[in-house]
């Protein structure tokens, strides 16, 4: 059984190394005092601590944590809160930051420094997770009004240039596969799919997937700038879409999405121990 899982983590990292699309670009000088200025303006360390208080209100809120046993889902909580660490998340930022050329740099700091983005900011670093039936209440009273469908029309704008739903379907897609494979394993039926047959199952997931995910995105940004009025909204938007700053705003996605993955991997090793405990108990 170890063995096998152990071989579902190997092929979940080079899976999800195929299905992410590569981001093209060369290495670039490095320009230390413009990536601490950009790195001050942007306060993405501080995002980075709001996104996992978010994340771990989300893990502590999900149904399917909700109907593990009380034991098994204070010890599974235990991993996540573990590992799902703020400075994890900053310096895989920090690091891309470091990648970028200046002209990538200076439009993230045109960006930061303009009066729109940081009301947005302002948002963004307030934003505490809330039930999904607030959320889907907020939309379906903005779509019955015209502000409210122009407004979601700019969350859609938004979502395309950062790429959120891209990297959403990706880890779901790895994630879900990889359990559906680890069970299969696990109950000693089909062997381990090839790598091809895999990467092809998960690209037809993530498809299938992407809808419900880029819903979950459009009610989530509707949500947070709420407070934010049409016209700031649609000039946030603009901003986004420069498009040296679209293909920073991607890098750092990928990095999230890539640490993301870091952690299920190694929040799957901890249960694997706990498997190969509770064996040895019963044994």
């Amino acid at each position: 059984m170890l063995k096998r899982l152990s071989k579902l983590i190997r092929l979940t990292v080079l899976v999800l190394t195929m299905l992410w699309l590569p981001v093209p670009g060369a290495a670039h000088e490095s320009n230390p005092e413009l990536v601490q200025q950009v790195w001050q303006s942007t306060r993405l360390a501080a995002l980075s601590e709001s996104m996992v208080d978010n994340l771990i209100a989300g893990m502590e809120q999900h149904p399917q944590m909700l109907a593990l046993s009380p034991e098994r889902r204070e010890r599974l909580l235990a991993h996540y809160r573990h590992y799902t660490r703020a400075e994890r998340f900053a310096n895989a930022l920090r690091q891309t930051l470091e990648q970028a050329s200046t002209p990538q740099l200076q439009a993230l700091l045109a960006l930061s420094e303009s009066p729109v983005a940081r009301k947005a900011l302002r948002h963004e670093l307030a934003f505490q997770a809330v039930p999904s039936e607030v959320l889907i209440e907020h939309a379906a009273r903005l779509r019955k009004t015209n502000e409210g469908r122009v407004r979601l029309q700019a969350i859609k704008r938004l979502d395309k240039a950062i790429g959120v739903t891209d990297m959403a379907v990706t880890i779901a897609a790895t994630n879900v596969y990889g359990a559906h494979i680890a069970k299969q394993e696990l109950a000693g039926h089909a062997p381990l799919a090839t790598t091809e047959a895999t990467l092809v199952r998960m690209k037809q997931y993530a498809e299938r997937a992407r809808p419900e995910h880029a819903r979950q995105v459009q009610l989530t940004y509707l949500y947070l700038y709420r407070h934010l009025s049409l016209a700031d909204l649609q000039a946030y938007v603009a901003l986004q879409e420069n498009p040296a700053v679209t293909s920073m705003q991607r890098q750092f996605v990928r990095s999230l999405g890539e640490e993301m993955i870091s952690i299920q991997q190694e929040v799957m090793r901890e249960v694997v121990q706990d498997l190969r405990g509770m064996g040895q108990r019963q044994a």
